[in-house]
């Protein structure tokens, strides 16, 4: 029987170690996959001796095209002052081109505005010849604005070149509307914004300090006592709010007492009025936010799982083998005839054995 276990248990070593070595290859395996996807990578540098075209176009800045007006001849060699909406008159006049002055356009001057007129009693001046500005209150003023004029305009030539330098003369702009002229100042546009309103606020605390007490007290009525208490506390915060920062911005580009801009978190849309320039300059800076605000990252993963499981289990049951070894004399000590009870066992061959067992006759 002893020789039986100890070839029963050589065999399971043996499983082991041939268990052991298929681990060991799996995972020599797995290491040269990782190995060769590793050196896969892209180089940050790579030298080539043949020429190369980049495969990304590049990005071409779209322009919006000016529009022009119907070609006409237009001469103006009036001299002295003319208005602006006198001009309009002439352009249509000669070219058959209406002409519009918007509100915006008509009410600005170069000559610094409004012109202001006062009517009843002019007060008194002081003894330095100046009127109290006390006594103004009680003056009635009416305001009348100029109309715009240009002086000395020459011009002979296609009428794109006129209104070119009307524009340029009096700080305003021309375009193109369903086959009219129209002089502005300030235009609308309204520019998507490519993200959410998002408000971020956090804040951090460190607080440390310390308190130390000391005293003494002597027989004679001699006592001493201390105390010092020292602490510190630091705190940090930060708040982001996107939709704030923006408005911040706008608000310093817009033209001073002219534009104006609406930022609606509904619908994250900005609706802006202010000059073209202005303008430009807001689709410049919303152009860089959303591409900012909406920057990707992608990210390559690669999860490599090696997994190998056998499991194998030996065992003996000797119950089946004192079965089959009872018909040749093996006998147990315990009552019941169950081996996993018995404390020895011990086997006989009887004389009359036969079979195999024959040459075993008479053994214990």
């Amino acid at each position: 029987m002893i020789a039986v276990a100890l070839s029963i248990s050589g065999c399971t070593f043996s499983e082991i170690n041939k268990m052991q070595k298929k681990a060991q290859e799996d995972s020599a395996h797995a290491r040269e996959k990782v190995s060769a996807l590793s050196a896969r990578k892209s180089q940050a540098l790579t030298w080539l001796d043949n020429q190369w075209i980049n495969p990304v176009p590049v990005a071409q800045v779209s322009r919006e095209k000016k529009q022009t007006a119907p070609a006409c001849y237009i001469t103006q060699a009036r001299k002295g002052e003319i208005t602006l909406q006198e001009l309009g008159q002439r352009i249509t006049a000669v070219c058959g081109i209406p002409v519009i002055i918007t509100p915006d356009a008509a009410n600005s001057t170069l000559e610094g505005g409004a012109t202001r007129q006062m009517t009843g009693t002019l007060p008194a001046p002081d003894e330095n010849g100046r009127l109290p500005l006390s006594s103004l209150g009680s003056t009635t003023m009416t305001t009348s604005t100029q109309p715009l004029t240009l002086n000395n305009l020459m011009w002979q030539g296609d009428i794109n070149g006129l209104l070119d330098l009307m524009a340029s003369r009096s700080g305003l702009y021309w375009r193109m509307d369903n086959g009219r002229i129209v002089f502005y100042l300030t235009e609308t546009r309204t520019y998507p914004l490519h993200m959410l309103n998002t408000k971020t606020s956090s804040s951090s605390s460190v607080s440390s300090g310390s308190t130390s007490t000391m005293g003494a007290t002597g027989g004679q009525d001699n006592s001493a006592s201390g105390d010092a208490t020292s602490s510190q506390s630091t705190t940090v915060g930060q708040e982001y709010d996107l939709y704030e920062d923006i408005r911040k911005t706008i608000e310093a580009m817009l033209t001073p007492e002219k534009g104006r801009y609406w930022l609606s978190a509904s619908s994250s849309t900005l609706t802006v009025t202010d000059t073209p320039a202005v303008q430009e300059a807001v689709a410049r800076y919303v152009d860089e936010q959303n591409s900012i605000m909406n920057r990707q990252v992608a990210l390559n993963v690669q999860v490599l799982s090696v997994s190998n499981t056998r499991n194998e289990q030996f065992g003996l049951d000797w119950n089946l083998v004192y079965k089959s070894l009872h018909s040749a004399g093996a006998t147990l000590n315990n009552a019941s005839g169950d081996f996993t009870g018995a404390t020895s066992a011990g086997v006989s061959i009887l004389d009359t054995a036969t079979g195999n067992a024959a040459k075993f006759s008479g053994s214990r």
